[in-house]
């Protein structure tokens, strides 16, 4: 479960980094960099989605490897 709870803790902060990158974009006068915050944020969003996909994988990864200890 620990590593259930690194994923859930990096989602967690991407997500807060993504929201400020976002708010920095939005009062952004510069379009230059309006376009590479808002580039960063999407990097960030699919990072994000990937770390998802593993947490949905963790639980059944880690009891399966549970599994595997006790034998």
């Amino acid at each position: 479960m620990e590593s259930e709870e690194l994923l859930i803790s990096i989602t967690s902060g991407l997500s807060k980094v993504g929201n400020q990158l976002r708010s920095l974009a939005d009062i952004c006068e510069y379009s230059g960099k309006r376009d590479s915050y808002i580039k960063f944020y999407h990097q960030l969003s699919e990072i994000n989605a990937e770390i998802l996909e593993d947490l949905g994988q963790v639980q059944d990864d880690e009891s399966y490897t549970g599994i595997l200890d006790r034998i």
